[in-house]
C-alpha cells in the first residue's frame, strides 16, 4: 500500500487527475489493464480535475474495487 501511495502522490503532482492517479497507482502493483486506467482519464472517472463533485480519488478506488471484485 505505501509504494501504491507513493506512486499515486507522484502522478497527482504531474498530472492533479486525482481519479487516474489513484488507478494509476495501483496499476502497476495490481496489474489493472491498461483500459481501467484510460477510463479513470475520461470524464467517466470523476470531475476530470475540477474542485467539486465528487472525489475522484474515491471514484478511482471504486474503479479499482470494481474491476477486482464487482460483478462478473
Amino acid at each position: 500500500m505505501d509504494k501504491a501511495y507513493e506512486r499515486a502522490t507522484q502522478f497527482e503532482l504531474n498530472s492533479t487527475g486525482c481519479s487516474y492517479c489513484t488507478v494509476a497507482g495501483l496499476h502497476e502493483i495490481l496489474d489493472i489493464p491498461d483500459i481501467i486506467v484510460k477510463v479513470a482519464t475520461s470524464s467517466c472517472g470523476g470531475q476530470v480535475i475540477m474542485v467539486m463533485g465528487t472525489c475522484g480519488g474515491l471514484i478511482g478506488g471504486t474503479m479499482v474495487l470494481d474491476y477486482c471484485f464487482g460483478r462478473t
